[in-house]
């Protein structure tokens, strides 16, 4: 069984409706774990509506992992709902994704598709990735009929938004070095 899409109503009446589909808790298989159609590609901005509604799943979203490439810089940390949540980007990491982790690390990878992405295209990527088990990121989208070529976002990096990550597996910490 899988979900179908559709818009997730938010709290706050001023905000649009967020566009995501995941897949059943039950099916944690495939890639990814949902889809996420972002309305602009400023992070900060669309993350707390995307955290609030992914509190049922991950409990306080304390974390997301992006890819600069995609997103562009942004801060390195938003308060949702009195909560603080850290935006951790790399410019090697598949654009087609972003992690939302919550405080106690359970994670969904969700496919990001692009904001200026057709509807009925990004429909069909909002469902195939809440129903399918095998495709790659870019495979689905491809499969959606949107176009996985962009151009690159320039990413400056400074000394005030190095940011301290702790490996995967929970060993030390390291430093990203300012380029």
């Amino acid at each position: 069984m899988t979900s179908v899409p559709s818009t997730t109503p938010t709290t706050d009446r001023t905000r649009p409706p967020l566009r995501l589909s995941l897949k059943p808790p039950a099916l944690p298989t495939g890639h990814v774990d949902g889809a996420w159609w972002p309305r602009s590609r400023d992070l900060a901005a669309e993350l707390p509506a995307l955290a609030e509604a992914l509190a049922d799943r991950l409990g306080v979203v304390a974390r997301v992992v992006f890819a600069e490439t995609f997103w562009g810089s942004t801060v390195p940390q938003v308060e949702v709902n009195a909560h603080p949540v850290a935006l951790v980007g790399f410019a090697a990491l598949d654009t087609d994704v972003v992690q939302v982790a919550g405080a106690d690390r359970r994670h969904l990878d969700l496919l990001v598709i692009p904001p200026d992405a057709e509807s009925p295209a990004a429909a069909r990527a909002l469902a195939l990735a809440a129903a399918d088990h095998t495709r790659l990121p870019a495979r689905i989208l491809a499969a959606a009929g949107i176009s996985t070529t962009r151009a690159p976002v320039v990413v400056e990096h400074s000394p005030v938004h190095r940011t301290r990550h702790r490996t995967h597996t929970g060993g030390p910490e390291r430093t990203r070095p300012a380029e």
